[in-house]
């Protein structure tokens, strides 16, 4: 296997996690009764792209070290906001932004 899938892996598992996410809350989100937030197309789609997130994952895992995936994996706690604010429009409030910086900071010490 080329040596760029491992780390193509990665970030297409960390892009899907943050979309995957938006998409639960976007179908819990539905009207109605208790289990319209279960049953509907956002839903299965969401769970449906943590399938293929941890398929990613794994691949990710085999060619690269536990320690930078874990690290990395960090970005969805920036990106999962980030596309909540501009899919659902969500607001991001001081605290959010802040622990978005520090989990930058975090991710910058380690790949020095």
């Amino acid at each position: 296997m080329p040596a760029w899938i491992h780390p193509a892996a990665l970030a297409c598992a960390i892009l899907l996690t943050a979309f995957s996410q938006v998409l639960l809350r976007s179908g819990a989100a539905r009207g109605g009764r208790w289990w319209h937030g279960f049953l509907n197309l956002a839903t299965a789609a969401g769970y449906a792209l943590f399938v293929v997130d941890t398929l990613l994952m794994v691949l990710a895992l085999q060619g690269l070290p536990l320690k930078t995936v874990v690290a990395w994996n960090a970005l969805t706690f920036l990106l999962t906001p980030a596309a909540g604010a501009v899919l659902l429009r969500e607001k991001l409030n001081a605290r959010v932004l802040t622990a978005g910086g520090m989990i930058m900071v975090g991710i910058l010490i380690f790949s020095v």
